[in-house]
Protein backbone atom coordinates (compact mmCIF):
# COMPACT_ATOMS: atom_id res chain seq x y z
CA UNK A 1 0.00 0.00 0.00
CA UNK A 2 1.68 3.41 -1.41
CA UNK A 3 -0.24 5.63 0.86
CA UNK A 4 -1.32 5.15 4.25
CA UNK A 5 -3.84 6.61 6.60
CA UNK A 6 -2.97 8.92 8.82
CA UNK A 7 -5.67 8.69 11.20
CA UNK A 8 -8.50 5.98 12.34
CA UNK A 9 -11.94 6.29 13.91
CA UNK A 10 -13.85 2.68 14.94
CA UNK A 11 -17.29 3.79 16.01
CA UNK A 12 -19.02 0.63 17.91
CA UNK A 13 -22.57 0.66 18.77
CA UNK A 14 -23.80 -1.47 21.31
CA UNK A 15 -26.47 -3.86 20.22
CA UNK A 16 -27.12 -3.39 16.66
CA UNK A 17 -28.49 -6.03 14.25
CA UNK A 18 -27.47 -6.60 10.95
CA UNK A 19 -30.71 -6.92 9.59
CA UNK A 20 -32.67 -3.56 11.52
CA UNK A 21 -29.62 -2.16 9.88
CA UNK A 22 -29.62 -3.17 5.87
CA UNK A 23 -33.73 -2.24 6.46
CA UNK A 24 -32.86 1.43 7.69
CA UNK A 25 -29.97 1.89 5.01
CA UNK A 26 -31.95 0.67 2.32
CA UNK A 27 -34.82 3.15 3.18
CA UNK A 28 -32.29 5.84 2.99
CA UNK A 29 -32.68 6.67 6.80
CA UNK A 30 -28.95 6.56 7.40
CA UNK A 31 -27.53 9.04 4.63
CA UNK A 32 -24.27 9.77 6.55
CA UNK A 33 -23.64 5.82 7.16
CA UNK A 34 -24.82 5.94 3.65
CA UNK A 35 -22.01 7.95 2.64
CA UNK A 36 -19.70 6.29 4.13
CA UNK A 37 -20.35 2.95 2.62
CA UNK A 38 -21.43 3.73 -0.67
CA UNK A 39 -18.16 4.99 -1.37
CA UNK A 40 -16.35 2.26 0.93
CA UNK A 41 -16.39 -1.29 2.13
CA UNK A 42 -19.96 -2.25 3.25
CA UNK A 43 -21.05 -5.58 4.98
CA UNK A 44 -24.87 -6.00 7.00
CA UNK A 45 -23.45 -9.67 7.60
CA UNK A 46 -20.81 -9.12 9.66
CA UNK A 47 -20.46 -12.35 12.14
CA UNK A 48 -19.66 -11.57 15.50
CA UNK A 49 -18.53 -13.85 18.42
CA UNK A 50 -20.72 -16.70 20.23
CA UNK A 51 -21.62 -15.96 22.74
CA UNK A 52 -22.93 -12.93 20.92
CA UNK A 53 -23.00 -10.93 24.31
CA UNK A 54 -20.80 -7.81 25.17
CA UNK A 55 -18.12 -9.30 26.23
CA UNK A 56 -16.76 -11.18 24.68
CA UNK A 57 -17.67 -9.84 21.66
CA UNK A 58 -15.71 -6.55 22.07
CA UNK A 59 -12.67 -7.85 23.73
CA UNK A 60 -12.86 -10.01 20.32
CA UNK A 61 -13.52 -6.95 18.22
CA UNK A 62 -10.89 -4.55 19.56
CA UNK A 63 -7.88 -7.10 19.13
CA UNK A 64 -8.80 -9.21 16.11
CA UNK A 65 -8.24 -12.19 18.12
CA UNK A 66 -10.72 -14.70 20.96
CA UNK A 67 -10.75 -15.66 24.10
CA UNK A 68 -9.11 -19.11 23.66
CA UNK A 69 -6.33 -21.06 25.69
CA UNK A 70 -4.75 -17.75 27.32
CA UNK A 71 -2.35 -19.01 28.72
CA UNK A 72 -1.11 -19.37 25.07
CA UNK A 73 -3.17 -17.43 23.00
CA UNK A 74 -6.28 -15.45 23.41
CA UNK A 75 -8.20 -12.55 25.44
CA UNK A 76 -8.29 -14.93 28.14
CA UNK A 77 -12.37 -13.05 28.76
CA UNK A 78 -14.82 -15.98 27.91
CA UNK A 79 -17.94 -13.95 28.75
CA UNK A 80 -19.68 -11.46 30.85
CA UNK A 81 -19.94 -13.53 33.51
CA UNK A 82 -17.86 -16.14 34.48
CA UNK A 83 -15.83 -18.09 37.13
CA UNK A 84 -12.95 -17.45 38.25
CA UNK A 85 -11.42 -20.87 39.45
CA UNK A 86 -7.79 -19.49 40.14
CA UNK A 87 -8.83 -16.70 42.71
CA UNK A 88 -8.19 -17.09 46.16
CA UNK A 89 -10.99 -17.96 47.61
CA UNK A 90 -12.72 -18.75 43.73
CA UNK A 91 -15.06 -15.98 42.95
CA UNK A 92 -17.39 -14.92 40.20
CA UNK A 93 -16.45 -12.42 38.06
CA UNK A 94 -18.97 -9.87 35.72
CA UNK A 95 -18.61 -6.60 33.73
CA UNK A 96 -22.13 -4.67 35.04
CA UNK A 97 -21.64 -1.10 35.61
CA UNK A 98 -18.46 0.25 36.76
CA UNK A 99 -16.70 -2.90 36.58
CA UNK A 100 -16.94 -2.54 33.34
CA UNK A 101 -13.34 -0.54 34.03
CA UNK A 102 -12.14 -3.91 34.51
CA UNK A 103 -12.05 -5.47 31.08
CA UNK A 104 -8.65 -3.31 29.92
CA UNK A 105 -6.89 -4.84 32.97
CA UNK A 106 -8.09 -8.45 32.59
CA UNK A 107 -7.14 -9.05 28.92
CA UNK A 108 -4.70 -11.50 29.03
CA UNK A 109 -1.02 -9.99 27.28
CA UNK A 110 -0.93 -12.88 24.72
CA UNK A 111 -3.18 -10.80 22.68
CA UNK A 112 -2.57 -6.92 21.43
CA UNK A 113 -5.41 -4.35 21.33
CA UNK A 114 -5.79 -2.20 18.21
CA UNK A 115 -3.86 0.65 20.35
CA UNK A 116 -0.95 -1.59 20.87
CA UNK A 117 -0.39 -2.94 17.29
CA UNK A 118 -0.83 0.22 15.81
CA UNK A 119 2.65 1.66 17.95
CA UNK A 120 3.65 5.08 19.02
CA UNK A 121 1.39 8.20 18.25
CA UNK A 122 -1.35 9.26 20.56
CA UNK A 123 -4.63 7.64 20.65
CA UNK A 124 -8.24 7.66 22.90
CA UNK A 125 -11.16 5.69 23.33
CA UNK A 126 -14.34 6.95 24.83
CA UNK A 127 -16.48 4.75 26.85
CA UNK A 128 -14.64 1.68 25.37
CA UNK A 129 -12.59 -0.27 28.05
CA UNK A 130 -10.78 -2.79 26.02
CA UNK A 131 -8.01 -0.22 25.81
CA UNK A 132 -5.11 -1.37 27.04
CA UNK A 133 -2.11 0.67 25.27
CA UNK A 134 -4.27 3.64 25.03
CA UNK A 135 -2.60 7.07 25.24
CA UNK A 136 -5.89 8.40 27.32
CA UNK A 137 -9.34 6.76 28.44
CA UNK A 138 -12.46 8.60 29.33
CA UNK A 139 -13.90 8.31 31.85
CA UNK A 140 -10.39 7.34 33.32
CA UNK A 141 -11.70 6.21 37.12
CA UNK A 142 -14.42 5.24 38.66
CA UNK A 143 -15.35 8.31 39.86
CA UNK A 144 -15.62 10.00 36.74
CA UNK A 145 -17.34 7.25 35.48
CA UNK A 146 -20.17 7.31 37.95
CA UNK A 147 -20.87 11.02 37.32
CA UNK A 148 -20.61 10.42 33.42
CA UNK A 149 -23.25 7.55 33.44
CA UNK A 150 -25.24 9.69 35.99
CA UNK A 151 -25.41 12.94 33.91
CA UNK A 152 -25.50 10.67 30.74
CA UNK A 153 -28.62 8.72 31.62
CA UNK A 154 -30.48 10.16 34.37
CA UNK A 155 -29.90 14.10 34.25
CA UNK A 156 -30.02 14.28 30.97
CA UNK A 157 -33.45 15.08 29.15
CA UNK A 158 -33.19 12.14 27.23
CA UNK A 159 -31.10 9.11 27.38
CA UNK A 160 -30.27 9.15 24.22
CA UNK A 161 -28.39 12.59 24.73
CA UNK A 162 -25.17 10.14 25.75
CA UNK A 163 -24.79 9.64 22.40
CA UNK A 164 -24.45 13.23 22.24
CA UNK A 165 -21.63 13.38 25.11
CA UNK A 166 -19.43 10.80 23.51
CA UNK A 167 -19.37 12.44 20.43
CA UNK A 168 -18.66 16.05 21.63
CA UNK A 169 -15.40 14.13 22.91
CA UNK A 170 -14.40 12.48 20.04
CA UNK A 171 -14.85 15.69 18.26
CA UNK A 172 -12.61 18.01 20.48
CA UNK A 173 -9.81 15.04 20.86
CA UNK A 174 -9.44 16.36 16.79
CA UNK A 175 -9.54 19.94 17.87
CA UNK A 176 -7.49 20.50 20.85
CA UNK A 177 -5.30 17.40 21.07
CA UNK A 178 -3.12 19.50 23.61
CA UNK A 179 -6.06 19.50 26.45
CA UNK A 180 -6.02 15.47 26.02
CA UNK A 181 -2.11 14.53 25.25
CA UNK A 182 -0.10 17.65 26.34
CA UNK A 183 0.96 17.58 22.84
CA UNK A 184 -0.26 19.06 19.61
CA UNK A 185 -0.24 15.95 17.71
CA UNK A 186 -3.46 14.75 16.52
CA UNK A 187 -4.35 11.26 17.52
CA UNK A 188 -3.77 8.05 15.52
CA UNK A 189 -6.46 6.31 16.53
CA UNK A 190 -9.76 6.97 18.40
CA UNK A 191 -12.46 4.35 19.88
CA UNK A 192 -16.22 5.28 21.07
CA UNK A 193 -18.90 3.06 22.22
CA UNK A 194 -22.04 4.17 21.96
CA UNK A 195 -23.34 1.88 24.95
CA UNK A 196 -27.31 3.52 25.18
CA UNK A 197 -28.40 1.60 22.19
CA UNK A 198 -28.07 -1.66 24.31
CA UNK A 199 -29.92 -0.35 27.76
CA UNK A 200 -33.38 0.79 25.66
CA UNK A 201 -33.34 -2.84 23.70
CA UNK A 202 -33.38 -4.54 26.44
CA UNK A 203 -35.63 -2.36 28.30
CA UNK A 204 -37.79 -1.42 25.97
CA UNK A 205 -36.88 -4.11 22.75
CA UNK A 206 -35.34 -3.40 19.25
CA UNK A 207 -39.08 -3.02 18.12
CA UNK A 208 -39.77 -0.09 19.73
CA UNK A 209 -39.52 4.11 18.76
CA UNK A 210 -37.59 4.95 21.61
CA UNK A 211 -34.80 2.08 20.45
CA UNK A 212 -35.31 3.08 16.90
CA UNK A 213 -35.14 6.40 16.97
CA UNK A 214 -31.71 6.13 19.41
CA UNK A 215 -30.09 4.30 15.67
CA UNK A 216 -31.72 6.63 13.80
CA UNK A 217 -29.76 9.12 16.18
CA UNK A 218 -26.43 7.65 15.46
CA UNK A 219 -26.35 8.30 12.09
CA UNK A 220 -27.09 11.85 12.85
CA UNK A 221 -23.89 11.77 15.53
CA UNK A 222 -21.61 9.96 12.44
CA UNK A 223 -22.64 12.83 10.53
CA UNK A 224 -21.26 15.27 12.92
CA UNK A 225 -17.41 13.78 13.04
CA UNK A 226 -17.85 13.38 9.10
CA UNK A 227 -18.38 17.59 9.44
CA UNK A 228 -15.77 18.02 11.52
CA UNK A 229 -13.09 16.01 9.85
CA UNK A 230 -13.82 17.86 6.55
CA UNK A 231 -13.83 21.47 8.56
CA UNK A 232 -10.70 20.66 10.02
CA UNK A 233 -9.06 19.47 7.16
CA UNK A 234 -8.36 15.63 7.87
CA UNK A 235 -11.38 13.64 6.17
CA UNK A 236 -9.42 12.39 3.59
CA UNK A 237 -6.54 11.36 5.76
CA UNK A 238 -8.83 9.47 8.10
CA UNK A 239 -10.64 6.31 7.77
CA UNK A 240 -13.85 5.76 9.83
CA UNK A 241 -15.37 2.48 10.76
CA UNK A 242 -18.37 2.12 12.11
CA UNK A 243 -20.08 -1.59 13.27
CA UNK A 244 -21.61 -2.96 16.45
CA UNK A 245 -20.68 -6.27 18.78
CA UNK A 246 -23.80 -7.94 18.85
CA UNK A 247 -27.15 -8.25 17.18
CA UNK A 248 -30.48 -8.68 19.34
CA UNK A 249 -34.04 -11.04 19.48
CA UNK A 250 -37.22 -11.62 21.24
CA UNK A 251 -37.92 -14.27 23.54
CA UNK A 252 -41.16 -15.82 24.10
CA UNK A 253 -41.51 -15.28 27.56
CA UNK A 254 -39.54 -14.75 30.63
CA UNK A 255 -39.15 -17.60 33.47
CA UNK A 256 -37.65 -17.70 37.28
CA UNK A 257 -35.09 -20.23 37.64
CA UNK A 258 -34.50 -20.26 41.55
CA UNK A 259 -37.54 -22.36 41.97
CA UNK A 260 -35.99 -25.04 39.68
CA UNK A 261 -33.05 -24.79 41.22
CA UNK A 262 -34.11 -25.22 44.98
CA UNK A 263 -36.03 -28.35 43.92
CA UNK A 264 -33.15 -30.00 43.31
CA UNK A 265 -31.30 -28.89 46.41
CA UNK A 266 -28.49 -27.34 44.67
CA UNK A 267 -27.27 -24.01 46.45
CA UNK A 268 -25.97 -21.21 44.42
CA UNK A 269 -21.89 -19.96 45.35
CA UNK A 270 -21.58 -17.87 47.88
CA UNK A 271 -18.41 -15.31 47.50
CA UNK A 272 -18.63 -14.83 51.01
CA UNK A 273 -18.75 -18.23 52.31
CA UNK A 274 -16.58 -19.73 49.08
CA UNK A 275 -19.13 -22.03 49.33
CA UNK A 276 -22.15 -23.55 46.98
CA UNK A 277 -22.97 -26.78 44.96
CA UNK A 278 -23.16 -24.06 41.19
CA UNK A 279 -22.81 -20.83 39.64
CA UNK A 280 -24.65 -19.48 36.91
CA UNK A 281 -25.49 -16.72 34.66
CA UNK A 282 -28.12 -17.55 32.04
CA UNK A 283 -30.21 -15.53 29.63
CA UNK A 284 -31.46 -17.47 27.03
CA UNK A 285 -27.70 -18.89 27.03
CA UNK A 286 -26.82 -20.46 30.48
CA UNK A 287 -23.66 -21.19 31.75
CA UNK A 288 -23.14 -23.41 34.15
CA UNK A 289 -19.99 -24.07 36.78
CA UNK A 290 -19.98 -26.45 39.45
CA UNK A 291 -17.03 -27.61 41.65
CA UNK A 292 -14.80 -30.64 41.16
CA UNK A 293 -13.48 -33.99 43.30
CA UNK A 294 -14.12 -33.08 46.73
CA UNK A 295 -16.26 -29.79 46.15
CA UNK A 296 -12.94 -28.21 45.29
CA UNK A 297 -13.62 -24.99 42.93
CA UNK A 298 -10.43 -25.15 41.57
CA UNK A 299 -10.83 -28.21 39.88
CA UNK A 300 -13.20 -28.60 36.82
CA UNK A 301 -15.42 -31.09 37.43
CA UNK A 302 -15.02 -34.73 35.70
CA UNK A 303 -18.23 -36.29 33.11
CA UNK A 304 -18.57 -38.67 35.66
CA UNK A 305 -18.49 -36.03 38.53
CA UNK A 306 -21.33 -34.33 36.60
CA UNK A 307 -22.94 -37.24 36.20
CA UNK A 308 -22.90 -38.32 39.81
CA UNK A 309 -23.41 -34.71 41.81
CA UNK A 310 -24.36 -34.44 45.30
CA UNK A 311 -26.20 -30.89 45.98
CA UNK A 312 -26.18 -29.78 49.42
CA UNK A 313 -29.64 -30.12 50.28
CA UNK A 314 -30.54 -33.54 48.98
CA UNK A 315 -29.94 -37.02 49.22
CA UNK A 316 -30.04 -38.53 46.29
CA UNK A 317 -26.79 -38.00 43.17
CA UNK A 318 -28.39 -36.02 40.50
CA UNK A 319 -27.23 -36.44 36.66
CA UNK A 320 -26.55 -32.22 35.80
CA UNK A 321 -26.15 -32.68 31.93
CA UNK A 322 -29.39 -35.14 32.05
CA UNK A 323 -30.53 -32.60 34.90
CA UNK A 324 -30.33 -29.45 32.30
CA UNK A 325 -32.87 -30.59 30.03
CA UNK A 326 -35.64 -30.25 32.87
CA UNK A 327 -35.04 -26.71 32.90
CA UNK A 328 -38.05 -25.28 30.41
CA UNK A 329 -36.95 -24.47 27.09
CA UNK A 330 -33.64 -25.50 27.14
CA UNK A 331 -32.79 -27.19 23.71
CA UNK A 332 -29.11 -27.69 23.44
CA UNK A 333 -26.47 -28.64 25.87
CA UNK A 334 -22.68 -28.15 25.83
CA UNK A 335 -19.89 -29.51 27.65
CA UNK A 336 -16.15 -30.83 27.21
CA UNK A 337 -14.69 -34.32 26.91
CA UNK A 338 -12.79 -36.10 29.30
CA UNK A 339 -9.87 -36.04 27.84
CA UNK A 340 -9.18 -32.78 26.07
CA UNK A 341 -6.15 -30.42 25.97
CA UNK A 342 -5.73 -26.96 24.61
CA UNK A 343 -5.15 -28.46 21.07
CA UNK A 344 -7.21 -31.33 20.78
CA UNK A 345 -10.37 -32.80 21.90
CA UNK A 346 -14.60 -32.91 22.00
CA UNK A 347 -17.15 -30.95 22.91
CA UNK A 348 -20.04 -32.94 23.25
CA UNK A 349 -23.36 -31.64 21.76
CA UNK A 350 -26.90 -32.83 22.80
CA UNK A 351 -30.28 -31.52 21.81
CA UNK A 352 -33.88 -32.19 22.50
CA UNK A 353 -36.31 -31.71 19.14
CA UNK A 354 -40.24 -30.67 19.70
CA UNK A 355 -41.08 -34.15 20.81
CA UNK A 356 -38.92 -34.52 23.51
CA UNK A 357 -36.25 -36.61 22.18
CA UNK A 358 -32.19 -36.16 22.48
CA UNK A 359 -30.13 -36.03 19.59
CA UNK A 360 -26.04 -36.75 20.26
CA UNK A 361 -23.60 -34.78 17.95
CA UNK A 362 -20.08 -33.24 18.75
CA UNK A 363 -17.21 -30.90 17.83
CA UNK A 364 -13.68 -31.84 17.45
CA UNK A 365 -10.74 -29.91 17.20
CA UNK A 366 -7.20 -30.15 16.28
CA UNK A 367 -5.20 -27.21 16.92
CA UNK A 368 -6.94 -24.16 15.16
CA UNK A 369 -9.48 -26.54 12.89
CA UNK A 370 -12.70 -28.28 13.97
CA UNK A 371 -15.13 -31.03 12.61
CA UNK A 372 -18.57 -31.33 13.52
CA UNK A 373 -20.48 -34.57 13.06
CA UNK A 374 -23.65 -36.31 14.59
CA UNK A 375 -25.22 -39.24 14.83
CA UNK A 376 -28.84 -39.40 13.90
CA UNK A 377 -29.71 -35.71 13.63
CA UNK A 378 -28.04 -32.55 12.31
CA UNK A 379 -28.94 -30.52 15.33
CA UNK A 380 -27.63 -27.36 13.05
CA UNK A 381 -29.43 -28.21 10.01
CA UNK A 382 -26.73 -27.51 7.87
CA UNK A 383 -27.11 -30.37 5.64
CA UNK A 384 -30.09 -28.64 4.91
CA UNK A 385 -28.18 -25.97 3.22
CA UNK A 386 -26.08 -26.16 -0.49
CA UNK A 387 -23.17 -24.13 0.87
CA UNK A 388 -23.02 -25.26 5.03
CA UNK A 389 -23.76 -29.10 3.88
CA UNK A 390 -20.48 -29.00 2.20
CA UNK A 391 -18.23 -28.85 5.44
CA UNK A 392 -20.10 -31.90 6.77
CA UNK A 393 -17.35 -34.19 5.04
CA UNK A 394 -15.67 -35.57 7.81
CA UNK A 395 -12.57 -33.02 7.45
CA UNK A 396 -11.63 -30.49 9.57
CA UNK A 397 -12.02 -27.01 8.95
CA UNK A 398 -10.49 -23.57 9.33
CA UNK A 399 -12.41 -20.60 11.08
CA UNK A 400 -12.18 -18.99 7.01
CA UNK A 401 -13.99 -22.52 5.76
CA UNK A 402 -16.82 -22.06 8.60
CA UNK A 403 -17.81 -18.36 7.86
CA UNK A 404 -17.40 -18.72 4.19
CA UNK A 405 -19.66 -21.35 4.01
CA UNK A 406 -22.13 -20.73 6.98
CA UNK A 407 -22.51 -17.32 7.00
CA UNK A 408 -25.86 -16.90 5.81
CA UNK A 409 -27.86 -19.83 8.18
CA UNK A 410 -28.53 -20.12 11.88
CA UNK A 411 -25.26 -21.01 13.89
CA UNK A 412 -23.04 -19.08 11.53
CA UNK A 413 -19.45 -20.55 12.60
CA UNK A 414 -20.63 -21.97 16.04
CA UNK A 415 -18.32 -24.94 15.44
CA UNK A 416 -15.47 -23.00 15.80
CA UNK A 417 -16.55 -20.75 18.28
CA UNK A 418 -17.24 -23.42 20.84
CA UNK A 419 -14.38 -24.63 20.44
CA UNK A 420 -12.11 -21.62 21.02
CA UNK A 421 -14.73 -20.86 24.22
CA UNK A 422 -14.37 -23.90 25.48
CA UNK A 423 -10.77 -24.55 25.65
CA UNK A 424 -10.10 -21.58 27.78
CA UNK A 425 -9.69 -22.46 31.23
CA UNK A 426 -12.17 -20.16 32.72
CA UNK A 427 -15.41 -21.29 30.31
CA UNK A 428 -18.08 -22.95 31.93
CA UNK A 429 -18.82 -26.94 32.89
CA UNK A 430 -22.07 -26.74 31.09
CA UNK A 431 -23.43 -24.44 28.37
CA UNK A 432 -27.21 -24.94 27.64
CA UNK A 433 -29.20 -22.70 25.32
CA UNK A 434 -33.10 -22.29 24.77
CA UNK A 435 -32.13 -20.41 21.26
CA UNK A 436 -34.65 -17.94 22.72
CA UNK A 437 -37.62 -19.70 23.74
CA UNK A 438 -37.16 -18.51 27.55
CA UNK A 439 -34.90 -16.18 28.48
CA UNK A 440 -34.19 -16.32 32.08
CA UNK A 441 -32.22 -13.50 33.23
CA UNK A 442 -30.53 -15.19 36.42
CA UNK A 443 -27.57 -14.24 37.41
CA UNK A 444 -25.40 -15.44 40.25
CA UNK A 445 -28.11 -17.08 42.69
CA UNK A 446 -30.55 -14.06 41.55
CA UNK A 447 -33.45 -13.71 39.08
CA UNK A 448 -32.68 -9.90 37.99
CA UNK A 449 -35.57 -8.70 35.65
CA UNK A 450 -38.24 -10.30 33.28
CA UNK A 451 -36.55 -8.82 30.44
CA UNK A 452 -37.60 -10.52 26.45
CA UNK A 453 -35.09 -8.41 24.43
CA UNK A 454 -32.05 -10.16 24.32
CA UNK A 455 -28.63 -11.28 22.31
CA UNK A 456 -26.76 -13.91 23.01
CA UNK A 457 -28.28 -16.97 21.09
CA UNK A 458 -26.75 -18.28 17.68
CA UNK A 459 -29.32 -17.37 15.45
CA UNK A 460 -28.16 -15.15 12.54
CA UNK A 461 -30.49 -12.38 14.72
CA UNK A 462 -27.85 -11.93 17.25
CA UNK A 463 -25.07 -12.64 14.80
CA UNK A 464 -24.76 -10.48 12.11
CA UNK A 465 -23.87 -7.18 12.46
CA UNK A 466 -23.42 -3.88 10.21
CA UNK A 467 -20.14 -2.91 9.18
CA UNK A 468 -18.95 0.20 7.35
CA UNK A 469 -15.79 1.23 6.38
CA UNK A 470 -15.37 4.79 4.71
CA UNK A 471 -13.80 7.86 4.83
CA UNK A 472 -10.61 7.85 2.99
CA UNK A 473 -11.57 7.30 -1.03
CA UNK A 474 -8.26 7.31 -2.04
CA UNK A 475 -7.13 4.14 0.56
CA UNK A 476 -10.41 2.34 -0.16
CA UNK A 477 -12.31 0.48 -3.70
CA UNK A 478 -15.91 0.56 -3.11
CA UNK A 479 -17.24 -2.62 -2.77
CA UNK A 480 -20.15 -4.71 -0.62
CA UNK A 481 -18.95 -7.93 1.24
CA UNK A 482 -21.28 -10.52 0.97
CA UNK A 483 -19.75 -11.76 4.60
CA UNK A 484 -17.03 -10.92 7.13
CA UNK A 485 -16.28 -11.11 10.40
CA UNK A 486 -15.63 -8.48 13.80
CA UNK A 487 -12.38 -10.07 13.97
CA UNK A 488 -11.30 -8.77 10.90
CA UNK A 489 -11.62 -5.46 11.69
CA UNK A 490 -8.25 -4.77 13.61
CA UNK A 491 -6.32 -6.28 11.06
CA UNK A 492 -7.54 -4.18 8.82
CA UNK A 493 -7.22 -0.73 10.64
CA UNK A 494 -3.34 -2.12 11.35
CA UNK A 495 -2.77 -2.74 7.43
CA UNK A 496 -4.31 0.99 6.57
CA UNK A 497 -2.38 2.67 9.14
CA UNK A 498 0.68 0.97 7.34
CA UNK A 499 1.21 -1.35 10.20
CA UNK A 500 1.57 -5.69 10.41
CA UNK A 501 -1.33 -7.21 12.89
CA UNK A 502 0.17 -8.93 15.44
CA UNK A 503 0.38 -12.98 15.44
CA UNK A 504 -2.46 -13.49 17.87
CA UNK A 505 -4.90 -11.72 15.38
CA UNK A 506 -7.21 -14.82 13.92
CA UNK A 507 -9.04 -12.00 11.69
CA UNK A 508 -7.80 -11.16 8.63
CA UNK A 509 -7.18 -7.77 6.86
CA UNK A 510 -10.31 -6.26 4.21
CA UNK A 511 -8.21 -4.57 1.97
CA UNK A 512 -5.32 -5.72 -0.04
Amino acid sequence: MDKVAKHVILLVADDVSGRLFSRLYNEGKLPNLKLLGDKGIICDKCVTSYPSITLPTQPNLMTGAYSGYYPKSGSGIPVYHWFDREANPPQYRHYSALHALRQTHEIEDKVKTLFEQIGEGNSYSIVQYCSRGVTKVFPPNKFIAAIFFLFAIVLSKKPENSHKIVTKRLIDVFKNPKRFFGNSKLPKAVTALYFLTDSLMHEYGFDSERYLQSVLDLDVEVGKVIDALQKLGIYDDTIIVFTSDHGNYKAEKAKDLEPFIKSKGLVPFSKKTGKGDFDCSFGSVGFFNFPGTNKNWKLHPTLDELKHFKPTNSQEEINLIEMMFEIEGVKYVYYRGNKNTPENGTIHIRMKDENGNIHNAQIDYNGDTTRYSFEDMDVYRYSEDSNASKLLDGNFHTIEEWLKYTYSVDFPMIPDQLMRYFINPRSCDIMVSTVGTVCYNYEHGETKNDHVYSHDIGLRESMHVPLVIGGSETLLTPRKLEYCKTTDIVPTLVKLLGKEPHPSVKGKSLVN
